[in-house]
């Protein structure tokens, strides 16, 4: 009996096509988030404290030593806004690619 060639994983069809397709850059999301948020404080001390603030440390100040959520709540969606305005801006202007089709697979 002749081996198939493609069989569906046991997860599903994410599995098979989507998962290989993903799973180099699983690993180097956690890397790449706390390399983000450890550069994000320590470029503000380095630059000189309050005076050179970015955006996470101002968020952390007014949430542990003022206790202002309300405005800290409003930096964190503008944040978000942001990030996800540029996301879906590369993710529109990237051309759609083609998909070649397979040969049939002979049984």
């Amino acid at each position: 009996m002749p081996r198939k060639r493609w069989a569906p994983a046991p997860g599903g069809s994410f599995g098979s096509s989507s998962g290989r397709c993903c799973c180099p850059g699983w690993p180097a999301a956690p890397v790449w988030c706390f390399s983000t948020a450890f550069s994000g404080f320590g470029l503000a001390l380095l630059l000189g404290g309050q005076d050179y603030a970015t955006v996470e440390v101002e968020i952390y100040q007014l949430i542990a030593y003022q206790l202002d959520m309300e405005h800290a709540a409003v930096l964190v969606w503008l944040v978000l806004a942001i990030s996800a305005l540029a996301g879906g801006g590369y993710v529109l202007s990237q051309p759609l690619q083609q998909r070649k089709p397979r040969p049939p697979v002979a049984a």
